[in-house]
């Protein structure tokens, strides 16, 4: 049965609400749209800049229940639905010099639930980011960010707030020593933490390091080859059958890496490897095999776009089961620009999510496996320079072999945006 949810505003809001968009959508559902409602500040020509939003969302089922499950006894009413209200303010600082590009940004949200008030809260996200370059060889980036959001309820399922603080520090160097080669680093640092006692075995700290070599053609089409290690470290051990069970591990990738403009008016991405994951505690719970993300850009006029995903990819512990998710989907992005002022934008997406590295209970087969599908239509109107209001409709639901983890929603919203 599918469902109407909607993308609040802040997937339409800027740069520094990147992080706050995640709040409303499913963050591994998220897949980088480079079409027309982008998320960064339009008017570049001005170093400060701010913004303000409101917002209104209706949720038939914001703590993504079963239908099978007593909401009374979980939530002390029958009626799951709710409706949420939304303000937030937003700004940034941008600054150019020579080569050198600095950028600040920041912003937060207030929710408030008119019904299960004991969800209100207060997101928020921060990012400092230096873009720097050292003559015509050496180029790339040093940044740090801190978010602060309520983890989605599709992981809890229970009438309770889990709200995460996750720091950020990364940095990448390029290096073309001749015009069609090139040399990258990239570093990433990444901790989150839990402010529910009960879920503090999903905090966790990530380190990772990439190492890339590209060959570059004239166009700037790209192909390579990367390593990727990461070192994930979860300081909290999950209980189980005979004590603590530690969900610290460690993942290798290697992958190819290619961009490939076909055309002016069409561009591949991708990334197909093999990625392997070892824990330091039950090496039965390891993994290796194919992971990838693929994706098409077509544009054939300046008022049509497509855009064409496929993914495969590990994440890391999403629940208390001991488990580590394996994600296959599929997504399809258009976009239509009726008129100069006003903009269709649609999602359909489809995804299995398999929980690996242990067993769950409750399932007919010894492994959790969900399927879930989400499908979005949002209109972008400008009726004024500098402001965009926004009317979404989502759908989707999620069925699983889990008992009570299946789940539909319906969705609908309405926001506001100034900027200044």
């Amino acid at each position: 049965m599918i469902i109407i949810r909607l993308i609040v505003l802040l997937a339409l809001l800027a740069a520094s609400h990147a992080s706050l968009a995640q709040l409303v959508l499913e963050e591994r559902l998220l897949w980088d749209q480079r079409l027309y409602e982008k998320e960064i500040f339009k008017e570049r020509d001005r170093p400060i800049q701010f913004e303000v939003l409101g917002g209104y969302r209706y949720d038939s089922n914001p703590f993504r229940l079963s239908d099978d499950a007593d909401s009374q006894a979980i939530l002390g009413s029958s009626d799951k639905a709710d409706n949420i209200f939304q303000l937030g303010a937003a700004g940034q600082l941008l600054l150019e010099k020579s080569r050198q590009k600095f950028v600040l940004e920041g912003g937060a949200v207030q929710n408030w639930y008119q019904n299960f008030d004991t969800l209100d809260h207060t997101s928020n996200a921060l990012r400092g980011e230096w873009a720097w370059q050292a003559g015509n060889d050496w180029y790339g980036t040093l940044g740090a960010a801190h978010r602060t959001y309520m983890e989605s309820s599709t992981n809890i399922q229970q009438k309770i707030r889990d709200m995460i603080d996750r720091n950020r520090a990364y940095g990448s160097v390029n290096y073309r020593p001749v015009s069609y080669l090139k040399f990258t680093v990239d570093g990433d640092w990444l901790k989150s933490e839990h402010d529910l006692e009960s879920r503090q075995a999903l905090d966790n700290r990530e380190e990772s390091t990439a190492f890339t070599v590209s060959w570059v053609t004239p166009a700037e089409n790209t192909m390579g080859v990367r390593y990727l290690t990461t070192d994930a470290t979860y300081p909290n051990s999950t209980l189980a059958s005979g004590g603590g069970l530690d969900n610290s591990y460690k993942d290798q990738e290697y992958s190819l890496v290619a961009t490939w403009r076909a055309s002016g008016a069409s561009m591949f991405r991708g990334r197909l490897g093999r990625t392997e994951r070892s824990f330091d505690q039950s090496p039965d719970r390891d993994f290796s095999g194919p992971t990838w993300r693929l994706g098409y850009e077509w544009q054939t006029t300046d008022k049509t776009a497509l855009e064409l995903a496929v993914w495969r990819e590990l994440y890391g512990f999403e629940d208390l089961t001991g488990n580590y998710v394996r994600t296959t989907g599929f997504g399809i992005f258009p976009a239509w620009s009726v008129m100069p002022k006003l903009i269709l934008q649609a999602k359909a997406l489809y995804q299995t999510r398999d929980y690996l590295g242990g067993l769950s209970s409750g399932t007919t087969s010894g492994q959790r496996e969900d399927q879930e599908r989400l499908l979005q239509l949002a209109t972008i109107w400008t009726p004024l320079r500098l402001t965009k209001l926004i009317a979404a409709i989502e759908a989707g639901d999620r069925k699983s072999n889990q008992a009570l983890a299946d789940y539909d929603y319906q969705s609908i919203s309405l926001s506001a945006i100034r900027t200044f």
